[in-house]
């Protein structure tokens, strides 16, 4: 007889946080899912965990720096821009008055 494979199933745990964070489902549900063990015998948070070990041997923490800079370069960007949006808002309702 033919054997079944399991349905391989998503990888939830960003997906679960992101639906708890915008109150999508209650926080006891998420944490039960982030907890549940997958196919592979470990936690959802302990494969994200020697994931990220993983990327940190493969890459070295330097990669983690220049990843972090960048996003933090980007957060600058779009709040420097939010700022000459808002300033632009502020003056075109002026001028309407």
């Amino acid at each position: 007889m033919g054997s079944k494979k399991a349905a391989r199933e998503p990888r939830v745990c960003f997906r679960v946080t992101a639906m708890w964070y915008w109150g999508m489902i209650p926080r006891t549900r998420a944490a039960t899912e982030v907890t549940r063990v997958t196919d592979k015998g470990m936690t959802v948070q302990e494969a994200g965990r020697k994931g990220g070990e993983t990327t940190k041997k493969r890459y070295g923490p330097r990669f983690y720096e220049e990843i972090g800079k960048k996003g933090g370069q980007k957060v600058k960007r779009m709040i420097e821009e939010s700022k000459r949006a808002r300033k632009q808002l502020e003056e075109s309702r002026r001028k309407t008055k």
